[in-house]
Parts: structure tokens; C-alpha cells; sequence
């Protein structure tokens, strides 16, 4: 769960410039306020710059600055106005931007029904199952790759013999990572540089399990040292979740479902999004 901040105030659009050469000047996007606020970088997956942008991070800091364009009162209302700033830089095509996207609309546009497929000559191509070609074999780019950490502090993911020998094997999201109780009495698994003041450390994940005492206390620890009587219980199970509504038909539901499921496919929003690209741009940023 997410903080809220002054007039209900939970996402943000910002504005990250750079002074060096290595990449584009500009980079927008959207995140929430909590995540800002606790020394948020940046979060670009463009194949072409993610490298460069991360070493750079590290390498020369005082280059970089983020900026809040604009708060919202819902993620949902800052993905739409990120997408309006995108396109009003046509920031995929714009050489002073290392966006390489215009928005959620942008690539579902452009990916929806694709899948990545392996070439006769070891490339890899996003094609429709449709129209890709019968040589090609369905398998995703990262198939064998781990994630290694070099020794200038970037990270790099590749199949083990493409690897350096001072590259040192990180693992995976949970490697390392305990359970943590919040405030509200979620539980989330974290690494212990990303948990957040005030939460409560419940163990490490190696093996353990959720029990439920007959007292109602939760308790983690391996199954072979949980007592007959005590329950096997999910971690936020009890834990009330949060609903959101939909800006476009006020559809309400659960939040990681209606990010899953809805808030990509609703009709209401692509009619509206249909109906605001045939209309022409009357004003600079295209509010209009």
C-alpha cells in the first residue's frame, strides 16, 4: 500500500534532465509519490539506453536532475498524463528524449497478441503467432541469461559463458531477501536496503512458511519446527486490500487486478483515447 501525501496526493509526472553526451538530454515519467520520495532514479527498460543510463547513474550522479512536473490523486491519472506529455514530444522519435516509448496506449497498440520468437540465424523478433514464419521457434530473448554485477557497479544480463570473470552473479529478487511486516500489517519480501522505516523484520525466506497459533499470533519458521496445531496461513491473509475505480467506467476492484486486467483493456478509455487522436492538437501540449 502506497502513501498518500497532502490533498490526497498519492503518484507524480517528473522530469529527469542530464548535462552529460553519453544519452539524450530528457527522460519523463510517472511513479508514486513514495517511491519518489525515497530516492527514486529512474526506471527506463529501453534496450538501447538502460546500460548506459545505469553506469552513468553511478559513474557521474551530479549530472542527472529529477523534477515533479505535476502531482495526481491516482496512478491511473498520472499514466494518462504522461502519455498526453509523450506525445506531445512524440518522445519515441525525438532525439532529445531516451524515452523509447509514448505511453501504455503506445505499446499496446504495438505488442498486443505478439510473442518473441528465435530465428534460424539466432535472432530474436516480436511477431503474431499468425503471421510468424514456421522456422522461427517461440522462446523469450532471456532464455539462460542470469544477472551479473560488474565491477563498476552496473548490471548486466547474459547467458554464463558470455560472462567477464570479475563480473560477480547476483541473484534474483528474492535472493537475500526477508519478510517484512509494514504499519498496516502487510507483508512484503524485501531486500534489507529497500525496507522502509518502521517495518517489522519477520524472517528470512529460506524454507520458511506462515503459521497461524491457535492464539492467533503469526509466526514464520520451517515446517519441520511448526507445531501439530498450528495453521498454514498465506502472509496477508485477513489483510484487507484496498479497492481503486477505473477514471473511464468506475469500474471498482482490487488493485493488482484491475492493473492487470482492466485498466489496458477498457473500452471506455480506448474509445476516448480513439476519439482524442482523430481530433487535432489546438494547443501546445495538446490538452485540447
Amino acid at each position: 500500500m502506497h502513501k498518500i501525501y497532502e490533498n490526497q496526493y498519492d503518484s507524480c509526472i517528473y522530469l529527469i534532465t542530464y548535462s552529460g553526451d553519453k544519452h539524450p538530454a530528457y527522460y519523463i515519467g510517472s511513479v508514486y509519490l513514495d517511491t519518489f520520495y525515497n530516492g527514486y532514479k529512474s526506471s527506463t527498460s529501453s534496450k538501447k539506453w538502460k546500460a548506459i543510463v545505469e553506469c552513468e547513474m553511478n559513474k557521474q550522479p551530479n549530472q542527472y536532475k529529477i523534477a515533479i512536473i505535476q502531482k495526481c490523486k491516482s496512478r491511473e491519472l498520472a499514466f494518462m498524463i504522461e502519455h498526453k506529455l509523450l506525445l506531445a514530444f512524440d518522445a519515441r522519435n525525438n532525439p532529445l528524449f531516451w524515452n523509447m516509448s509514448n505511453g501504455y496506449d503506445d505499446w499496446y497498440q504495438n505488442n498486443t497478441g505478439t510473442s518473441f520468437f528465435k530465428t534460424p540465424s539466432g535472432d530474436y523478433v516480436r511477431a503474431t503467432l499468425e503471421s510468424a514464419d514456421p522456422s522461427w521457434v517461440q522462446e523469450s530473448p532471456h532464455k539462460g541469461k542470469l544477472t551479473y554485477k560488474t565491477p563498476d557497479g552496473c548490471y548486466r544480463l547474459c547467458l554464463p559463458k558470455d560472462a567477464n570473470p570479475d563480473w560477480v552473479r547476483e541473484g534474483n529478487v528474492t535472493t537475500g531477501s526477508k519478510w517484512y511486516k509494514t504499519t498496516d500489517g502487510e507483508r512484503f519480501l524485501r531486500k534489507p536496503s529497500e525496507a522502509k522505516p518502521g517495518w517489522v523484520e519477520e524472517g528470512n525466506t529460506l524454507g520458511h512458511r506462515f503459521y497461524k497459533k491457535p492464539n492467533g499470533e503469526m509466526v514464520t519458521c520451517l515446517p519441520k519446527d511448526a507445531n501439530p496445531d498450528w495453521v498454514r496461513e498465506g502472509p496477508n491473509k485477513g489483510v484487507k486490500k484496498p479497492k481503486i475505480k477505473c477514471p473511464y467506467c468506475s469500474l471498482e476492484g482490487y488493485k493488482p487486478n484491475m492493473n492487470r486486467w482492466h485498466f489496458d483493456n477498457c473500452k471506455k478509455k480506448r474509445k476516448i483515447n480513439e476519439r482524442k487522436r482523430n481530433q487535432p492538437k489546438l494547443a501546445f501540449f495538446g490538452w485540447a
